[in-house]
């Protein structure tokens, strides 16, 4: 295969990817919709309009140079041990963080009070882990799959309990960009697995969206770190339990 063939199957699978068709792309471009298909279909586009199309798809050319979306192995999930590490050096959990989210190291370093031997030490130790490939003059590449995920009960999980949640919910939820929704009520089996996938679907339309964000400088008024808590179980009120007739 041609590059010029392997940088086009790129564009499209990445297209695929972040779930843009050809017409949301032609409206980032201000052109025909048309006009993207013969671009993709036959390869015929200036360098500047293939710049235009990194920018609205939030890439860099290199990376769609270097295949970064060739079939790669990337992390589900941490061992128990690599996320014990990570609970144990909070700078190395930051630097993960940053990392999941596309942060470039001048990001991370302009934001935090961290010297870069100290960063580049970290993006060693996560990159060891296969959590990212740190490139040339450190540029770091993420290798977190789609649907990786804390070990249930793992090191993360209790760390997040304890330490972010209290925190978390500890606010009124009145800033603007902010949203706190509580419900409650008695729904049958078969409503709460329809609660279940829409709240699949949010998470999934989440992590589009951050995707999709991900060429915006973090850290401004562009790109701010936001967290989404879905839940819901079978749970009553303890103050409701003790007034609950037994057996």
């Amino acid at each position: 295969m041609t590059n010029s063939k392997t940088l086009i199957n790129n564009l499209k699978r990445e297209l695929k990817r972040q779930g843009m068709s050809y017409a949301d792309l032609a409206v980032k471009l201000n052109i025909a919709e048309s006009t993207v298909k013969k671009m993709l279909a036959k390869g015929n586009f200036t360098l500047e309009r293939l710049d235009q199309i990194c920018n609205a798809l939030g890439l860099e050319l290199l990376d769609l140079v270097e295949n970064v979306n060739d079939e790669v192995v990337r992390l589900s999930r941490f061992t128990v041990s690599q996320e014990q590490r990570l609970v144990d050096d909070i700078k190395l959990l930051m630097i993960a963080y940053a990392a999941i989210n596309f942060w470039r190291l001048e990001d991370i370093l302009h934001r935090y009070n961290i010297s870069e031997p100290e960063v580049i030490e970290r993006l060693k130790i996560l990159q060891g882990f296969g959590l990212l490939e740190l490139k040339h003059n450190n540029r770091i590449r993420p290798l977190v799959s789609n649907n990786f995920q804390w070990l249930p009960d793992g090191p993360l999980s209790e760390f997040f309990r304890t330490n972010f949640l209290p925190d978390f919910f500890d606010d009124e939820f009145r800033e603007p960009g902010a949203l706190r929704l509580i419900r409650y009520g008695d729904l049958s089996d078969t409503s709460k697995k329809t609660i279940e996938r829409k709240a699949q679907e949010l998470a999934e339309l989440y992590d589009k969206l951050s995707y999709q964000d991900r060429h915006f400088r973090p850290g401004n008024r562009e790109r701010k770190g936001t967290t989404l808590v879905i839940a819901f179980r079978t749970w009553m009120f303890e103050g409701f339990g003790k007034l609950a007739k037994r057996g």
